[in-house]
């Protein structure tokens, strides 16, 4: 009978019962040399613990080179602490069993002692093999086969008395019928017994081994036919895929253990039978879910989405919508629209994809020293995914972001995310290579072109439908600052929408905040802060590419950290109000998720002093109390500050003297540093990335100084009412905490102040100054002051020098210039608040507060952000008050 059905027994388990005939007529001659071995060795099928010379020679330097999640294994030997681990797979040959074999050795992990269809014989040692020989001989003389604990019945026990096994499912539907006892409906009912005999957790773990990370064509090739699909391939294909993908495209996945106690708990009163057949639908979804997670949805060409966008039929009614109100044919309209769907959308081609990924590889090890990711972030980021699409949504400090986060997420085990770029991103030729790697470009501004925002709606439904994820930019453009700006709502709420649209109620946002040591774009960043005008990219930036490359600059370390996934908010219609709130998270955990960089703590000790120079002993004091209150706050500091922060302090001045951007004196009467006027801005720019932790001790800091300066003690309550003031006017500048009251965050400012010994607390409870420690107040408040100033500096430019309507180009080149007159004649103190874009969130306020007017555009014309002055004379003289109040 067993012939008959070869799924019953191996091959090799068919020979050992054909040649033991032979056995036993050699074992009558030679009784000793052929008797059974005692102790009896392990199964078989069992993971090995030594192997032989051939497979040290051959497999273990290949099977280092195949990638996997640290995060995952990491997680499987924290769960193997409290369970037993039994690992199921798909597909499973001899070349994954070794595989496994090898992974669970090197890191650790317990090895299984039984697998079924599977074992390593031919990479046993010989001795090792010649007593599995003798075992399972005498097996076959004993029971008329080789012991299988299915077969036995026996594998609950092994399982309840601890040991691991390895199932595999056959790759055959019909090999689980009740007909073949080895099926994994048999199985998968020992499982659950094996859970109710054990006393510890019984964790079943899916395994998965991709042998390319191309996500499944949605044609089948004659290849396909011959020597079956990538995803389940033959002998002869299996063998040619691991030496072509070994290195960088193949791929071991390691599932969430799943509880077996927990199935049990679910329904105690259903039996094993019952049990296994919710597993198994359970266990196949997550082998889907496992591989689509890494290679993405089916392969599909660009047109099918040209085709899919301009055929929906929401889209359709929005066109003979339009096409009624502009009064012109709807097949113009359809025509315009098919444009702007080939002008939007990405064209996918993974060979593109793998070759850019070999490339930047290439050029962040060149460029970077180091690039620290948050595996555990990650992790989060893959597990929700899992569920439904997701949206990683970044900070955006360097054209590099996109590109680096997608090297980031592919190189860990998730497919390439479709990217929104801007059109000035695609420019010949690297415009059709970015879109090969998923780059859809987007115009700038179509507030006033409803047919565009329409089909990049539908897009966008298209890729959520297909269950695609995307990356975009909160902030829009690049920040010129160095801190995170004002969330841009449009793309958002089109996201939201479209969402709504394709009927996905499991949207996530993914926050990553990206830091650099240094920016590489920070040169021309400065120069556009100090007047001057955005370059246009264009193809000649390639050359400079090619030059910059070639220059053996370093730029340090990149750290890539992922928020807390943020839910889309689907309940309902969605509002400003409630999209306001989703972007507000995003931000918040953006920030909160930046990492303090050695030479952002250096700047703004640094700069926490306005006057020219700053002596090396005022430089050490200020950093080290930047570096408590960050650590007080729980900021992700960069490892060196809390391993050896004199010595990175002392590193971080000298590149800051090499950079050119402070002048550094060791051998003068008292050694300094001293910063030159145009200096302040690049030094404020690598500054500003951590300015959004200091912000609530800076704006404390500043109350304390005018209120200790008027009065011997200062109630808490007082300090609140005037946050409160302040908190308005840098709203646009700043994400201020929103987890808590007002109070309790001014009270833990205080009680740090306190607790630094720059203020005392009386019996009273109210709060004095320390004469001896008051430089302290200094510190923090010259992080917030520029910010302040550059308000000054804008409401004097719209008050006082300000005659008409004017553009905001114009404008804001008549505030620096004015900046700069106030700065010569003393009347402020940061010349690093003459930097353009401060004066871009200013003039946001101003209009908030009513001292200018934004002009609607005329119809028919391009639109340009042109203000005027309101002529509210009561409310500028008002809002300058509260202003002064501060300064």
């Amino acid at each position: 009978m067993s012939f008959l059905f070869p799924e019953d027994r191996t091959l090799s388990e068919r020979m050992l019962v054909t040649l033991h005939p032979l056995f036993c007529v050699v074992r009558r001659i030679f009784p000793k040399t052929m008797a059974p071995p005692d102790p009896a060795p392990p199964h078989p099928s069992a993971m090995l613990t030594e192997q032989n010379a051939l497979y040290r020679f051959v497999f273990p330097r290949f099977f280092r080179r195949i990638s996997f999640d640290e995060t995952q294994i990491e997680r499987l030997r924290e769960t193997a602490k409290t369970g037993t681990l039994v690992f199921v797979m798909q597909r499973a040959g001899q070349l994954e069993y070794s595989y496994f074999n090898f992974l669970f050795q090197e890191k650790g992990l317990p090895p299984a002692q039984f697998a079924n269809m599977l074992q390593l014989r031919r990479w046993m040692r010989p001795r090792d093999l010649w007593a599995s020989f003798r075992a399972q001989q005498d097996e076959i003389a004993r029971t008329g086969r080789p012991f299988d604990p299915i077969q036995a019945g026996t594998l609950p026990e092994l399982i309840a008395d601890g040991s691991s096994a390895f199932i595999a499912l056959p790759p055959s539907a019909l090999s689980d019928e009740v007909l073949f006892q080895t099926g994994p409906r048999r199985t998968f009912g020992m499982l659950i017994e094996a859970q109710r005999k054990s006393s510890r957790p019984v964790f079943v773990v899916p395994l998965d081994f991709l042998w390319s990370r191309r996500p499944e064509g949605s044609r089948r090739r004659i290849s396909d036919i011959l020597f079956g699909e990538v995803e389940n391939p033959g002998h002869l294909r299996k063998a040619v895929l691991f030496w072509r993908n070994y290195k960088r495209h193949a791929q071991a996945v390691i599932g969430t253990p799943i509880a077996l106690g927990d199935l049990i708990a679910q329904s105690p009163q259903q039996g094993n039978d019952a049990l296994a057949e919710e597993l198994r639908p359970k266990l196949l979804e997550t082998f889907h879910t496992q591989r689509r997670t890494v290679t993405g949805p089916p392969i599909r060409p660009r047109s099918w989405f040209i085709h899919e966008v301009v055929s929906d039929d929401e889209l359709d009614e929005t066109l003979c919508r339009i096409a009624l109100e502009r009064g012109k044919s709807v097949d113009d309209v359809r025509t315009l629209a098919l444009r702007y769907a080939r002008e939007i959308a990405a064209d996918v081609d993974h060979t593109a994809i793998e070759l850019l990924d070999r490339a930047l590889g290439t050029i962040l090890r060149r460029l970077f020293d180091d690039v620290h990711i948050d595996r555990e972030g990650l992790a989060r980021a893959k597990d929700r995914f899992a569920a439904g699409p997701v949206i990683f949504v970044s900070n955006h400090r360097s054209h590099a972001d996109s590109l680096v986060l997608s090297h980031i997420i592919y190189r860990n085990g998730m497919t390439v995310p479709h990217i929104a770029a801007g059109i000035n991103m695609g420019f010949w030729p690297l415009g059709a290579l970015f879109r090969r790697c998923g780059a859809y470009f987007i115009r700038r501004s179509f507030r006033d072109n409803p047919l565009y925002r329409a089909v990049l709606e539908t897009y966008l439904k298209v890729l959520l439908k297909e269950g695609y994820s995307q990356e975009f930019f909160i902030e829009g453009g690049r920040s010129r600052s160095g801190k995170l700006g004002s969330p841009r709502m449009g793309l958002l709420s089109m996201l939201h929408r479209a969402a709504q649209r394709a009927h996905v109620d499991t949207l996530h946002f993914v926050p990553v905040s990206i830091t650099y040591d240094r920016v590489i774009e920070q040169k021309s960043y400065v120069r556009e802060q100090e007047g001057g005008t955005k370059e246009r990219e264009r193809v000649g930036h390639l050359f400079g590419l090619t030059r910059f490359l070639r220059r053996n600059q370093r730029y340090g370390s990149i750290s890539i950290r992922f928020g807390q996934p943020v839910p889309a908010a689907h309940e309902g219609e969605v509002d400003r109000e409630k999209l306001a709130n989703v972007a507000d998270d995003i931000c918040h955990e953006i920030n909160r998720e930046t990492v303090a960089t050695p030479l952002a703590v250096a700047s703004a000790a640094i700069l926490a002093e306005c006057r020219r120079g700053i002596t090396l002993g005022e430089f050490g004091r200020n950093s080290q109390l930047i570096i408590e209150a960050l650590q007080q706050k729980g900021v992700q500091l960069a490892e060196t500050l809390t391993t050896m922060p004199t010595t990175v302090m002392e590193d971080s001045v000298r590149e800051l003297a090499g950079r050119r951007l402070i002048i550094r004196r060791l051998d003068a009467v008292e050694p300094y540093l001293a910063v030159e006027n145009h200096r302040r801005i690049p030094l404020a720019f690598i500054r500003n990335g951590i300015a959004h932790f200091l912000v609530t001790l800076g704006v404390t800091a500043l109350v304390l100084e005018r209120r200790l300066a008027q009065e011997a003690a200062v109630r808490a309550e007082e300090v609140v009412n005037d946050f409160a003031e302040c908190r308005r006017l840098l709203w646009h500048e700043f994400r201020f905490a929103t987890r808590g009251t007002l109070a309790n965050h001014v009270e833990k400012a205080l009680a740090f102040f306190a607790q630094q010994k720059i203020i005392e607390r009386t019996t009273e409870g109210t709060f004095t100054r320390n004469a001896a420690q008051s430089w302290g107040l200094g510190v923090f408040s010259s992080q917030v002051r520029p910010f302040l100033e550059t308000l000054s500096i804008a409401l004097y430019q719209s008050a006082v020098l300000f005659p008409a309507a004017i553009d905001e180009r114009v404008l804001i080149s008549d505030m620096q210039r004015t900046g700069e007159d106030l700065y010569r004649l003393g009347k402020i103190q940061c010349y690093d608040a003459i930097a353009k874009a401060g004066f871009i969130s200013a003039i946001d306020v101003l209009v908030e507060q009513g001292v200018l007017i934004a002009e609607e555009p005329e119809a028919g014309k391009r639109r340009r952000n042109r203000y005027r002055p309101s002529g509210n004379t009561e409310r500028i003289a008002t809002f300058q008050e509260e202003l002064q109040k501060h300064l």
